[in-house]
Protein backbone atom coordinates (compact mmCIF):
# COMPACT_ATOMS: atom_id res chain seq x y z
CA UNK A 1 0.00 0.00 0.00
CA UNK A 2 3.08 2.61 0.65
CA UNK A 3 4.42 1.59 -2.42
CA UNK A 4 1.53 2.48 -4.41
CA UNK A 5 1.03 5.87 -2.40
CA UNK A 6 4.60 6.58 -3.43
CA UNK A 7 4.16 5.67 -6.44
CA UNK A 8 0.90 7.68 -6.90
CA UNK A 9 3.51 10.86 -5.86
CA UNK A 10 5.93 10.44 -8.16
CA UNK A 11 3.20 10.13 -11.08
CA UNK A 12 1.90 13.68 -9.34
CA UNK A 13 5.17 15.35 -8.80
CA UNK A 14 6.09 14.41 -12.35
CA UNK A 15 2.26 15.84 -13.84
CA UNK A 16 2.98 18.80 -11.99
CA UNK A 17 6.69 19.38 -13.25
CA UNK A 18 6.07 18.92 -16.93
CA UNK A 19 2.66 21.07 -16.85
CA UNK A 20 5.28 24.28 -15.09
CA UNK A 21 7.41 23.34 -17.87
CA UNK A 22 4.45 23.57 -20.80
CA UNK A 23 3.05 26.19 -18.66
CA UNK A 24 6.23 28.48 -19.13
CA UNK A 25 6.95 27.39 -22.33
CA UNK A 26 3.98 28.59 -23.53
CA UNK A 27 4.74 32.19 -21.93
CA UNK A 28 7.67 32.00 -23.50
CA UNK A 29 6.49 31.33 -26.99
CA UNK A 30 3.97 33.80 -26.75
CA UNK A 31 5.82 36.43 -25.65
CA UNK A 32 7.63 35.43 -29.23
CA UNK A 33 4.80 36.40 -30.70
CA UNK A 34 4.45 39.35 -33.28
CA UNK A 35 1.44 41.02 -34.28
CA UNK A 36 0.70 43.48 -37.09
CA UNK A 37 -2.04 46.01 -37.68
CA UNK A 38 -4.45 45.73 -40.65
CA UNK A 39 -5.83 48.65 -42.53
CA UNK A 40 -10.12 48.26 -43.07
CA UNK A 41 -10.76 51.84 -44.26
CA UNK A 42 -12.10 54.90 -42.80
CA UNK A 43 -15.31 56.64 -43.33
CA UNK A 44 -17.95 59.83 -43.13
CA UNK A 45 -20.09 59.67 -40.33
CA UNK A 46 -21.58 62.94 -41.06
CA UNK A 47 -19.42 64.95 -38.89
CA UNK A 48 -16.31 63.15 -38.67
CA UNK A 49 -13.95 60.79 -40.28
CA UNK A 50 -13.49 57.44 -38.45
CA UNK A 51 -10.39 55.01 -38.71
CA UNK A 52 -11.55 51.36 -38.66
CA UNK A 53 -8.32 49.01 -37.16
CA UNK A 54 -7.95 45.52 -37.18
CA UNK A 55 -5.08 43.08 -36.27
CA UNK A 56 -3.27 39.24 -36.97
CA UNK A 57 -1.55 37.30 -34.38
CA UNK A 58 0.36 34.28 -36.56
CA UNK A 59 1.04 31.46 -34.36
CA UNK A 60 -1.91 32.19 -31.93
CA UNK A 61 -3.84 29.00 -32.29
CA UNK A 62 -4.69 27.08 -28.95
CA UNK A 63 -4.29 30.63 -27.25
CA UNK A 64 -7.24 31.65 -24.86
CA UNK A 65 -8.86 35.08 -24.31
CA UNK A 66 -6.21 36.97 -26.92
CA UNK A 67 -6.43 40.64 -26.67
CA UNK A 68 -5.05 43.28 -28.84
CA UNK A 69 -4.13 46.64 -27.55
CA UNK A 70 -4.21 49.37 -30.08
CA UNK A 71 -1.66 52.67 -29.82
CA UNK A 72 -1.69 56.12 -32.36
CA UNK A 73 0.50 58.25 -32.53
CA UNK A 74 0.46 61.57 -31.27
CA UNK A 75 3.05 64.30 -31.57
CA UNK A 76 5.99 61.86 -30.58
CA UNK A 77 4.60 59.77 -28.33
CA UNK A 78 1.96 56.41 -28.79
CA UNK A 79 -1.19 56.80 -27.04
CA UNK A 80 -2.92 53.88 -26.10
CA UNK A 81 -6.54 54.60 -27.99
CA UNK A 82 -8.65 51.04 -27.29
CA UNK A 83 -8.31 46.99 -26.82
CA UNK A 84 -10.50 44.03 -28.85
CA UNK A 85 -10.93 40.33 -28.17
CA UNK A 86 -9.74 38.32 -30.55
CA UNK A 87 -11.74 36.01 -32.76
CA UNK A 88 -9.26 32.98 -33.46
CA UNK A 89 -6.36 35.03 -34.46
CA UNK A 90 -7.45 38.28 -35.71
CA UNK A 91 -9.02 40.90 -33.52
CA UNK A 92 -12.33 42.24 -33.41
CA UNK A 93 -12.61 45.98 -35.77
CA UNK A 94 -11.84 48.84 -33.41
CA UNK A 95 -12.81 52.23 -34.74
CA UNK A 96 -11.51 55.51 -34.06
CA UNK A 97 -13.23 58.34 -33.78
CA UNK A 98 -12.31 62.13 -34.81
CA UNK A 99 -9.39 61.10 -37.26
CA UNK A 100 -7.84 64.00 -38.61
CA UNK A 101 -7.69 63.88 -42.74
CA UNK A 102 -5.26 65.05 -45.31
CA UNK A 103 -2.40 63.58 -42.84
CA UNK A 104 -0.68 60.01 -42.36
CA UNK A 105 -1.46 58.45 -39.41
CA UNK A 106 0.46 55.45 -37.56
CA UNK A 107 -0.56 52.69 -35.32
CA UNK A 108 0.83 49.88 -33.38
CA UNK A 109 -0.50 47.02 -31.48
CA UNK A 110 0.51 44.17 -29.35
CA UNK A 111 -1.16 40.99 -27.72
CA UNK A 112 -1.60 40.06 -24.65
CA UNK A 113 -3.31 36.62 -22.93
CA UNK A 114 -4.18 36.75 -18.92
CA UNK A 115 -2.55 33.90 -16.64
CA UNK A 116 -4.56 34.58 -13.29
CA UNK A 117 -3.98 38.43 -12.65
CA UNK A 118 -1.13 39.12 -14.54
CA UNK A 119 -0.60 39.97 -18.40
CA UNK A 120 1.44 37.98 -20.77
CA UNK A 121 2.32 40.55 -23.57
CA UNK A 122 3.32 39.50 -27.00
CA UNK A 123 6.00 41.65 -29.26
CA UNK A 124 4.48 45.02 -30.03
CA UNK A 125 3.90 44.75 -33.72
CA UNK A 126 5.66 47.30 -36.45
CA UNK A 127 4.63 50.33 -37.45
CA UNK A 128 1.56 50.62 -39.64
CA UNK A 129 1.16 53.87 -41.51
CA UNK A 130 -2.11 54.87 -42.77
CA UNK A 131 -3.46 57.79 -45.45
CA UNK A 132 -6.14 59.71 -44.92
CA UNK A 133 -7.13 61.60 -47.65
CA UNK A 134 -8.84 65.02 -47.21
CA UNK A 135 -12.29 65.14 -47.16
CA UNK A 136 -12.35 68.68 -48.81
CA UNK A 137 -10.62 68.37 -52.18
CA UNK A 138 -8.48 71.33 -52.48
CA UNK A 139 -8.12 72.11 -56.72
CA UNK A 140 -6.02 74.93 -58.40
CA UNK A 141 -7.72 76.28 -61.31
CA UNK A 142 -7.36 78.40 -64.74
CA UNK A 143 -9.90 79.36 -66.85
CA UNK A 144 -8.78 79.04 -71.00
CA UNK A 145 -11.78 80.75 -72.33
CA UNK A 146 -11.59 84.81 -72.74
CA UNK A 147 -14.15 86.90 -70.57
CA UNK A 148 -16.38 89.02 -71.96
CA UNK A 149 -19.81 89.37 -73.60
CA UNK A 150 -20.26 86.78 -76.45
CA UNK A 151 -23.61 88.42 -78.22
CA UNK A 152 -26.71 86.63 -79.72
CA UNK A 153 -25.73 83.17 -78.43
CA UNK A 154 -27.56 80.28 -76.51
CA UNK A 155 -24.42 78.53 -75.87
CA UNK A 156 -20.87 79.00 -75.27
CA UNK A 157 -18.07 76.41 -74.78
CA UNK A 158 -15.96 76.97 -71.94
CA UNK A 159 -12.86 75.15 -71.16
CA UNK A 160 -10.44 75.78 -67.58
CA UNK A 161 -7.73 73.58 -66.37
CA UNK A 162 -7.70 72.18 -62.91
CA UNK A 163 -4.84 70.67 -60.91
CA UNK A 164 -5.56 68.64 -57.99
CA UNK A 165 -3.10 70.60 -55.68
CA UNK A 166 -2.34 68.32 -52.72
CA UNK A 167 -0.97 65.49 -52.23
CA UNK A 168 -3.50 64.44 -49.94
CA UNK A 169 -6.52 65.19 -51.88
CA UNK A 170 -8.93 61.66 -52.85
CA UNK A 171 -9.19 60.96 -56.63
CA UNK A 172 -11.81 63.12 -57.45
CA UNK A 173 -14.27 61.86 -60.56
CA UNK A 174 -15.75 64.32 -63.36
CA UNK A 175 -18.46 63.27 -64.75
CA UNK A 176 -20.83 64.43 -68.19
CA UNK A 177 -24.12 65.33 -66.85
CA UNK A 178 -25.42 65.00 -70.47
CA UNK A 179 -27.43 68.53 -70.78
CA UNK A 180 -26.76 68.05 -74.48
CA UNK A 181 -30.41 69.40 -75.15
CA UNK A 182 -33.70 69.98 -73.30
CA UNK A 183 -37.44 71.47 -73.80
CA UNK A 184 -36.89 74.54 -71.37
CA UNK A 185 -39.99 75.99 -72.58
CA UNK A 186 -41.72 72.62 -70.79
CA UNK A 187 -39.58 72.73 -68.20
CA UNK A 188 -40.15 76.48 -66.78
CA UNK A 189 -43.96 75.90 -66.84
CA UNK A 190 -43.60 72.83 -64.77
CA UNK A 191 -40.82 73.51 -62.23
CA UNK A 192 -39.94 76.20 -59.49
CA UNK A 193 -36.91 78.70 -60.34
CA UNK A 194 -35.20 76.92 -57.40
CA UNK A 195 -35.33 73.53 -59.22
CA UNK A 196 -34.12 75.13 -62.77
CA UNK A 197 -31.52 76.33 -60.87
CA UNK A 198 -30.28 72.76 -59.68
CA UNK A 199 -31.72 70.47 -62.38
CA UNK A 200 -29.64 68.00 -64.02
CA UNK A 201 -26.42 68.54 -62.64
CA UNK A 202 -26.70 72.16 -63.92
CA UNK A 203 -23.88 74.54 -62.44
CA UNK A 204 -24.26 78.33 -61.78
CA UNK A 205 -22.04 80.65 -63.04
CA UNK A 206 -21.79 84.25 -61.76
CA UNK A 207 -20.49 87.35 -63.36
CA UNK A 208 -21.38 90.54 -61.48
CA UNK A 209 -19.99 93.93 -61.96
CA UNK A 210 -19.26 93.70 -65.48
CA UNK A 211 -17.73 97.91 -65.16
CA UNK A 212 -19.58 101.01 -67.20
CA UNK A 213 -17.98 104.23 -68.58
CA UNK A 214 -20.25 106.51 -65.93
CA UNK A 215 -21.40 103.95 -63.34
CA UNK A 216 -20.67 100.70 -62.17
CA UNK A 217 -23.70 98.45 -63.54
CA UNK A 218 -24.73 95.47 -61.41
CA UNK A 219 -25.81 92.63 -63.01
CA UNK A 220 -26.02 88.63 -62.35
CA UNK A 221 -26.37 85.89 -64.96
CA UNK A 222 -26.92 82.30 -63.77
CA UNK A 223 -26.59 79.58 -66.92
CA UNK A 224 -26.79 75.97 -67.06
CA UNK A 225 -23.70 73.79 -67.49
CA UNK A 226 -23.02 70.88 -68.85
CA UNK A 227 -19.47 68.56 -68.59
CA UNK A 228 -18.29 67.58 -72.19
CA UNK A 229 -15.13 66.71 -72.77
CA UNK A 230 -11.73 66.17 -71.31
CA UNK A 231 -7.73 65.88 -71.88
CA UNK A 232 -4.52 65.15 -70.03
CA UNK A 233 -1.19 66.32 -70.91
CA UNK A 234 0.11 65.66 -74.03
CA UNK A 235 -2.77 64.01 -75.44
CA UNK A 236 -5.82 65.00 -77.12
CA UNK A 237 -9.26 65.55 -76.41
CA UNK A 238 -12.09 63.21 -75.53
CA UNK A 239 -15.98 62.78 -74.21
CA UNK A 240 -16.02 62.54 -70.83
CA UNK A 241 -17.70 58.71 -70.28
CA UNK A 242 -20.92 57.57 -68.63
CA UNK A 243 -18.67 56.12 -65.21
CA UNK A 244 -16.72 59.87 -65.37
CA UNK A 245 -12.63 60.70 -65.60
CA UNK A 246 -10.28 60.58 -62.43
CA UNK A 247 -7.80 63.49 -61.26
CA UNK A 248 -5.42 62.03 -59.48
CA UNK A 249 -3.80 63.72 -56.35
CA UNK A 250 -0.89 66.39 -57.96
CA UNK A 251 -2.70 65.22 -61.77
CA UNK A 252 -4.03 68.10 -63.99
CA UNK A 253 -7.06 67.67 -66.38
CA UNK A 254 -8.27 70.05 -68.56
CA UNK A 255 -12.37 70.33 -69.17
CA UNK A 256 -14.35 71.42 -71.37
CA UNK A 257 -17.98 72.60 -71.09
CA UNK A 258 -21.41 74.06 -72.22
CA UNK A 259 -23.07 77.65 -70.90
CA UNK A 260 -26.35 77.47 -71.88
CA UNK A 261 -28.59 80.42 -71.92
CA UNK A 262 -32.10 78.64 -72.09
CA UNK A 263 -33.08 79.73 -69.00
CA UNK A 264 -34.49 83.16 -69.71
CA UNK A 265 -35.43 84.05 -73.02
CA UNK A 266 -35.91 87.46 -72.85
CA UNK A 267 -31.76 87.20 -72.18
CA UNK A 268 -29.61 87.14 -75.87
CA UNK A 269 -26.34 87.23 -75.13
CA UNK A 270 -24.00 85.46 -72.74
CA UNK A 271 -22.01 87.37 -70.47
CA UNK A 272 -18.54 84.95 -69.50
CA UNK A 273 -16.61 86.72 -67.03
CA UNK A 274 -13.77 84.18 -66.61
CA UNK A 275 -10.95 85.04 -64.93
CA UNK A 276 -11.51 89.30 -65.60
CA UNK A 277 -11.06 91.40 -62.80
CA UNK A 278 -13.77 93.95 -64.04
CA UNK A 279 -15.79 90.98 -62.39
CA UNK A 280 -16.39 90.77 -58.75
CA UNK A 281 -17.31 87.07 -58.80
CA UNK A 282 -16.72 84.63 -61.30
CA UNK A 283 -17.42 80.77 -59.75
CA UNK A 284 -18.61 77.37 -61.51
CA UNK A 285 -20.63 75.38 -59.34
CA UNK A 286 -20.60 71.68 -59.72
CA UNK A 287 -23.70 69.73 -58.39
CA UNK A 288 -23.55 66.24 -58.60
CA UNK A 289 -21.30 65.88 -61.00
CA UNK A 290 -18.19 65.63 -58.93
CA UNK A 291 -17.36 62.71 -57.07
CA UNK A 292 -14.63 61.63 -54.80
CA UNK A 293 -13.08 58.45 -54.63
CA UNK A 294 -10.64 56.89 -52.32
CA UNK A 295 -11.88 59.33 -49.57
CA UNK A 296 -13.53 59.38 -46.70
CA UNK A 297 -16.85 58.89 -48.03
CA UNK A 298 -17.26 57.98 -51.88
CA UNK A 299 -20.32 59.62 -52.99
CA UNK A 300 -22.09 63.12 -54.15
CA UNK A 301 -19.94 66.20 -54.00
CA UNK A 302 -20.49 70.07 -53.84
CA UNK A 303 -17.36 71.78 -55.98
CA UNK A 304 -16.87 75.29 -57.24
CA UNK A 305 -14.25 76.63 -58.90
CA UNK A 306 -12.96 80.28 -58.84
CA UNK A 307 -11.52 81.59 -61.61
CA UNK A 308 -10.70 85.01 -60.28
CA UNK A 309 -9.12 83.76 -57.10
CA UNK A 310 -7.52 80.77 -59.40
CA UNK A 311 -8.67 78.16 -56.54
CA UNK A 312 -11.38 75.65 -56.11
CA UNK A 313 -12.93 72.99 -53.20
CA UNK A 314 -14.69 70.43 -53.12
CA UNK A 315 -16.83 69.24 -49.88
CA UNK A 316 -19.52 67.63 -48.99
CA UNK A 317 -23.33 69.31 -48.40
CA UNK A 318 -24.49 66.95 -45.47
CA UNK A 319 -27.58 68.79 -45.54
Amino acid sequence: MKKIAILVLAILMSCCFVFCVSAKTHKKSFKKLKPIVINRGYHFNGEDVEQDLGAKLKGAKGYKNVRFVYYHKYGKKFYKVGTKKAKGIKSKKLNIEWVETGRIHQYKVRAYIKRGRKKIYSKMSSIKKIFVPRNIAQYKVECLTPAGVYKDRKTLDISFKITSSSKYNGVTIFKNNKLDSFDFEEFRKTNTHALKFYYDNSISLYEVIMKGTDEEEYTSHKYFFGLKSYRFENSGWKTIPENGVKLKSKQTIYLTGTLYNEYDPEEKDIYFGGQSKSCNQSILYFNESVYEYKSPEYGELFAYVNFLDGKGTGYYDND
